[in-house]
């Protein structure tokens, strides 16, 4: 038992350095809100659109924004739920 302990606690270690790196190239104010919406009602804080849906919530994401998201140009937040939304490859 202590073993698999062990390997659980370096494994969440290895995860939280890899995160911590990835997060210092993110932009400071996406990250902080992507981290309220996390603590938030909803079980992920990014979700991809879904034909011309959000992912989470189902809700029509208007034209315009959609195209930003589709070509990459921002990361866009849902209008109804508030998560934010990306292009699913």
């Amino acid at each position: 038992m202590a073993g698999k302990r062990e390997r659980i606690a370096a494994e969440r270690e290895r995860a939280v350095a890899e995160r911590e790196r990835v997060a210092a190239r993110v932009d400071a104010g996406l990250l902080a809100r992507y981290e309220r919406i996390r603590r938030g009602k909803a079980p992920l804080a990014l979700y991809p659109l879904h034909g011309d849906a959000c992912g989470h919530c189902f809700t029509a994401v208007p034209t315009q924004r959609r195209a930003l998201i589709l070509r990459g140009a921002s990361i866009e937040g849902c209008e109804a739920c508030g998560v934010l939304l990306y292009a699913a490859e």
